[in-house]
């Protein structure tokens, strides 16, 4: 069996005593979707945030390809091949959307940012970053600072901005959180197309979203995994029906 690109084994965290994650496994293949679900306070943000290495563990382990990485700080994992959206937007309102995934060209590469120079002066780098916006729809809107950009312009953006890190691993928190169906239908569109050169973890809350992109789909509960399956499995299963789907409208 090929082995996870990511896997969690008993990873938990606690505030206080509050345990907002409680002993978590979970592990991302290549080429899948796997959705992480779950009601509002059940610890989905926080396991994020542990994987990336916003946070610390305080205990269980993190392997990233193969490699422990409880230990490594974020830019560690994003040089190793993890990237991330975040659930509330870290855009630069000035800048443009081609001089955000420039920048994170140049951090992926090791690059220097001048700042008394064009940071799209460099043909190549700015070529790059072109074909990368074209991939999630943003071509045309490369040059509006971010300040002009919609809600769901944002999110493409912030795609891209990942799409520049080279993933292996992509972490998405929320990304269709205040979206219309018009927006969240194409970046559902842009997450399946991608799904063919990396693994991604999805939390989302859109539900219709979630069981027709997610080839498996992990339900939280109090910091807890309570079921796994595919969404045939999850929509059947009698514990998330009662602790989760069965409070949807």
């Amino acid at each position: 069996m090929v082995e996870p690109l990511l896997t969690t084994r008993g990873l938990s965290r606690g505030f206080g005593a509050l345990k907002a994650c409680d002993g978590v496994d979970i592990d991302i293949r290549a080429g899948e979707i796997h959705a992480l679900i779950g009601p509002n306070g059940a610890g989905k943000s926080t396991f994020v945030k542990l994987v990336s290495g916003e946070i610390a563990p305080d205990s269980g382990s993190i392997h990233l390809l193969g490699k422990p990485v409880g230990t490594l700080p974020m830019t560690a994992r994003a040089g190793m091949g993890m990237a991330r959206s975040f659930q509330v937007s870290a855009l630069a309102p000035s800048m443009t959307g081609l001089e955000h995934v420039v920048l994170a060209l140049l951090q992926h590469r090791g690059g220097v940012f001048h700042f008394f120079r064009p940071i799209a002066r460099d043909t190549g780098l700015k070529a790059r970053a072109e074909e990368i916006l074209a991939r999630v729809g943003m071509l045309d809107r490369a040059t509006i600072p971010v300040a002009g950009l919609s809600h769901g312009e944002r999110r493409q953006l912030e795609i891209a901005i990942a799409l520049a890190l080279e993933p292996r691993v992509l972490l998405l928190d929320e990304p269709m959180a205040g979206m219309g169906a018009e927006g969240s239908a194409r970046l559902a569109a842009l997450l399946n197309e991608l799904r063919g050169d990396m693994g991604i973890l999805l939390i989302e809350h859109d539900m219709e979203t979630v069981f027709a992109l997610a080839d498996r789909i992990s339900v939280m509960v109090g910091g807890q995994i309570v079921a796994t399956g595919n969404a045939g499995e999850i929509r059947s299963n009698a514990t998330v029906q009662s602790a989760y789907l069965g409070d949807a409208p």
